[in-house]
């Protein structure tokens, strides 16, 4: 799984907050990762922000 992670592929990945497993951890405190928090304000909107932001990494 590691060598997944640092290859140079784009992921998109569905972690539970208080999960703890190295693999986890280690992508939490990766410095190329961006985490977002789906929350009840912003679980009806957060999806266009992922969808915007995989569009971003597709065109480059």
């Amino acid at each position: 799984m590691i060598k997944v992670i640092d290859s140079s592929k784009s992921m998109l990945d569905v972690l539970h907050w208080r999960m703890n497993h190295p693999v986890i951890d280690a992508i939490k405190t990766r410095k190329d990762v961006d985490i977002l928090e789906v929350t009840h304000e912003n679980r009806e909107t957060i999806s266009d922000s992922i969808a915007k932001d995989i569009l971003e990494v597709v065109k480059h």
